[in-house]
């Protein structure tokens, strides 16, 4: 069976952040022993080394740029260990970008380490999550053999798909070394509309009467403020600047035509970029003892939005329509609250901070078997860690 590292007392070894290309990592996961956790810049988890055992970290920082770059084609290649902000500034050059919205950008996040986490940010709704954008990959298995999977063309249909199976996969089922992205025209300008409602289950009912409207919805967040028992509602369009006004008038009629609408406010360009923004700025901060995302139905999203409060939690914002939970945990009691509760409604949940600053999922955990047994195929010899 895979090994688990435990929490006792530890000893966790770096290496030298020298690996520039795969053939040396490739030798590196060869001659390693213990179990190897990949990392970029350490943006989405803080990996505390005192809380595991005999864990070797990869570094690939070194393993960085852009090597493959078409504008025409609307595809770009870059090595895992490539900053996202610099894949951005390239193709802003082009007038393009990643629809699927990266986190962390800020906090200097890997396109490695995006690719893994699988996490795409608010602005996604449009286009789809980072699954539908990730084209080919290369990464070092548990045989230490590099594999190439996917293509960079669109339609591609030989072989594993390989490309999604890494979406997500946490380090888990090998080490990325290289990722294509599928790229689009950035829109012509954005704007958004804020409207306060007296609940999350009021936002929830009006974005599925917004989304049944032709309206280029790239984002719906939902900002849970339990103190004043409200919530807004944070919807974001993209589009010719021309078309925008009519836009934003179309949303309005949707959204306060049954007088439930307690205000309205609608931003366009530099204030429409800040309000997303600050949307991003408490999950970005990575001092809070426990940041969970819960991924469930938008229908249960009230739901949650009560067991939150009940179990203390107050800092809540709802992603995608509310298909996304972000929260926040102050302390221990309502965090373990807060896993009994998935537990209970069978949510499926991914820590990113905790406690004990570990990686690791909760509530429905029906996937579990079978996403081992996969890796069992991948890596025998168990040089990664399992799923958890």
């Amino acid at each position: 069976m895979p090994r688990s590292p435990s929490i006792a007392g530890a000893v966790v070894t770096h290496d030298p952040e020298n690996i520039v290309n795969v053939k040396q990592l490739c030798q590196f996961v060869s001659d390693t022993s213990c179990p190897i956790l990949p990392i970029g810049n350490s943006s989405k988890t803080v990996v505390d080394t005192s809380q595991l055992d005999n864990i070797q970290l990869c570094s690939l920082k070194s393993l960085s740029g852009v090597t493959a770059y078409e504008p025409s084609e609307f595809l770009i290649t870059a090595r895992s260990g490539t900053p996202i902000a610099e894949v951005q500034a390239t193709l802003a050059e082009h007038g393009q970008y990643l629809p699927f919205d990266p986190l962390w950008t800020e906090a200097k996040a890997t396109v490695g380490g995006t690719v893994a986490s699988g996490i795409s940010g608010p602005c996604r709704m449009l286009y789809g999550s980072i699954r539908d954008f990730v084209m080919e990959v290369e990464f070092i298995d548990g045989l230490a053999s590099a594999v190439r999977g996917g293509g960079k063309v669109v339609k591609n249909a030989a072989g594993f798909d390989f490309p999604k199976l890494l979406v997500g996969s946490l380090g888990r089922l090998g080490i990325l070394t290289e990722v294509t992205f599928k790229v689009f025209p950035k829109p012509e300008c954005w704007a958004s509309c804020a409207v306060d409602f007296t609940c999350v289950g009021d936002c929830i009912s009006h974005v599925q009467k917004l989304l049944g409207q032709p309206l280029p919805i790239t984002g719906a967040n939902i900002c849970s403020d339990s103190g004043n028992r409200a919530a807004r509602l944070l919807v974001r369009f993209a589009g010719p600047k021309n078309s925008m006004p009519q836009v934003l008038e179309r949303a309005k009629r949707v959204l306060t035509r049954d007088g439930r609408c307690q205000h309205w406010k609608t931003m366009e360009q530099q204030d429409d970029t800040a309000a997303w923004r600050s949307e991003l700025t408490w999950i970005n901060k990575q001092e809070a003892p426990g940041l969970a995302r819960i991924a469930i139905e938008p229908d249960h999203a009230a739901v949650l939005d009560r067991e939150l409060q009940d179990a203390g939690i107050t800092n809540v914002v709802f992603w995608c329509g509310g298909s996304v939970c972000w929260a926040t945990v102050a302390d221990e009691k309502p965090w373990m609250e807060l896993r009994e509760r998935a537990s209970q409604h069978r949510w499926s949940a991914l820590a990113g901070f905790q406690p004990a600053h570990r990686l690791s999922h909760f509530g429905a955990n029906d996937w579990l078997e079978p996403a081992n047994r996969i890796q069992r195929a991948i890596d025998p010899s168990h040089r990664f860690l399992p799923f958890q």
